[in-house]
């Protein structure tokens, strides 16, 4: 089981909402082997006063948190691979380019 929790800055459509949370769900599946409807996720979305965007320079009003909640035993490559995934479907919605993982 995993638990995904996607914080935005206010001001995206409803389309893209579900979109980004439907691309962390194929991305879970994916990289999980989990069936589609396993993962729990929340969406949070925040006005300007209450997200600190960092480097404001380098990172837009796009700026977008994924964090993955999962029991522990996983292995680093499934980690990995999870990384890839959800950065990958991302990307597939017009993600800046540099987005990267930091994390692994």
């Amino acid at each position: 089981m995993a638990l995904a929790r996607i914080e935005i800055l206010e001001g995206r459509t409803s389309d893209d909402k579900r979109k980004m949370v439907d691309a962390v769900t194929r991305a879970l599946s994916e990289a999980l082997q989990a069936p589609a409807a396993d993962p729990s996720f929340r969406l949070l979305e925040y006005p300007p006063s209450q997200f600190s965007v960092p480097y404001p320079d380098r990172h837009s009003d796009r700026y977008t948190l994924v964090e993955v909640t999962m029991f522990a035993g996983r292995s680093m490559d499934t980690k990995r691979r999870l990384d890839r995934a959800i950065l990958d479907e991302l990307a597939a919605l017009d993600a800046p380019e540099r987005w990267t993982s930091k994390t692994l």
